[in-house]
């Protein structure tokens, strides 16, 4: 596992019926890491968000807030892929 601090700027759990009647849940986490983007065409922060079980929502502390996202890395498919597991509160930001 892998860690990285991120800025968690918000949070919200669904939970809803898809076409084939299934229950469809989860919570969507929306973050930023504190470094501005050095890519070209980019300015300021990228904001991403990651899907986690619905359960996540509530384990997150205050937001917004500054994080730990718990990260690993899968192999499968032709290129790595980086997947958030989860975030673990470090403490509160105002922003």
């Amino acid at each position: 596992m892998m860690e990285a601090e991120v800025i968690v700027i918000g949070a919200n759990r669904y939970s809803f019926k898809d076409d084939a009647g299934r229950i469809v849940e989860g919570t969507k986490v929306h973050y930023f890491e504190p470094v501005k983007s050095e890519e070209e065409d980019y300015v300021g922060y990228t904001p991403q968000s990651a899907n986690l079980p619905y359960s996540a929502f509530d384990s997150l502390g205050e937001v917004p807030g500054r994080y730990l996202a718990i990260m690993s890395v899968s192999l499968r498919g032709r290129k790595p892929m980086i997947r958030v597991e989860g975030f673990r509160f470090v403490e509160p930001v105002i922003l």
